[in-house]
């Protein structure tokens, strides 16, 4: 019995100072000095109802400098300015703001934009399409759970935002991609038109 609670004493002993040491490499990691300008930067951009999720988790996992552009004029100008200093490696903006900013945001040296539900940029005709086109940055990444909704075209909208012209133009992926899969996908798609629709699917995937 004794020396159970001995061991059990030290087991406990030993993960509390585990947690001690998490606990102050934490927090020296939180007293890094700030980002400079050299550093990589992201826009992000969220649905209004989530955008400050985001924010609460960049500062609960990691140290970043977090700029939301959001509010009015003179609450987002000083993120714009900030930016500029390089005292922010990420800025967080809703849909809304980055449309109607786009003048202001596609100027500004991004290493990558992020789009939060990114199916709405799904018509490529849409104000919201067309401004985000604009983003000049290394890359662009989107995050969605629903790429297709009515038609195999709001993929490649969506695709061809993340990766400007590497799926060819709409009227490309109608021919290579749509018609195919549409005709394998039919009730008496012949094994023929089974097979072609299975490789335009591989050929969007790689």
């Amino acid at each position: 019995m004794g020396k159970k609670g001995v061991a059990t004493d030290k087991h406990r002993r030993k993960k509390h100072v585990s947690r001690l040491q998490d606990l102050s490499a934490w927090k020296k990691r939180r007293e890094l000095p700030p980002a400079d300008a050299t550093w990589p930067t992201c826009l992000i951009i969220a649905p209004s109802t989530v955008v400050h999720n985001w924010q609460r988790e960049f500062e609960t996992w990691g140290h970043f400098e977090v700029g939301l552009y959001n509010g009015n004029r003179k609450e987002r100008e000083p993120v714009i300015h900030d930016f500029k200093m390089g005292r922010l490696d990420v800025v967080l903006t809703t849909f809304d703001l980055a449309r109607r900013d786009i003048d202001i945001l596609d100027n500004l040296p991004w290493t990558c934009v992020f789009v939060d539900e990114v199916h709405r940029v799904k018509n490529m005709t849409a104000k919201i399409t067309v401004a985000y086109h604009r983003f000049q940055c290394d890359r662009r990444f989107g995050l969605t759970g629903t790429a297709i909704q009515n038609s195999y075209k709001e993929m490649w909208t969506i695709l061809d935002w993340t990766n400007p012209g590497r799926l060819g133009t709409a009227r490309q992926w109608q021919g290579f991609v749509v018609k195919p899969l549409t005709a394998g996908q039919s009730a008496g798609a012949s094994e023929e038109e089974r097979e072609k629709a299975l490789v335009s699917t591989i050929s969007v995937l790689v």
